[in-house]
């Protein structure tokens, strides 16, 4: 790292918080659960050699929600969605400006979501 300037990829604070809650319903009906994560990431130095080095402060949220031993059967069913409000931002600075004079800066993953099916065999 250049002296007096921040280490690259490394911002000053990163901040996750993950919510959970547990559906009370009887044994019977299985276990059901809904949830989200939020993750905040100040502003942080990218390469510094390159004009876009400095890459902006983010905010991503994650929900999920299960379902374990639906009915009384050996199996679950999930839910999950991420990058929910399908923010689009740079996750880091290419370092070929020095060398060609341009640079790069790869976006994030958009919103994704899906289902998961698992089957318990045996006890």
């Amino acid at each position: 790292a250049a002296v007096g300037k921040s280490l690259a990829y490394s911002p000053r604070n990163r901040v996750q918080a993950t919510l959970t809650y547990t559906l009370p319903l009887p044994v019977s009906i299985g276990e059901v659960s809904v949830g989200g994560t939020f993750v905040h990431t100040d502003k942080q130095q990218g390469n510094i050699g390159t004009p876009i080095g400095l890459l902006p402060a983010t905010d991503l949220l994650n929900l999920n929600a299960t379902w374990r031993d639906v009915v009384g059967q050996p199996f679950d069913i999930s839910f999950f969605m991420t990058n929910v409000t399908n923010e689009k931002f740079p996750v880091a600075a290419g370092g070929f400006y020095n060398s060609f004079g341009f640079d790069s800066a790869p976006i994030n993953e958009p919103r994704m979501w899906g289902f998961r099916l698992k089957y318990r065999f045996g006890e």
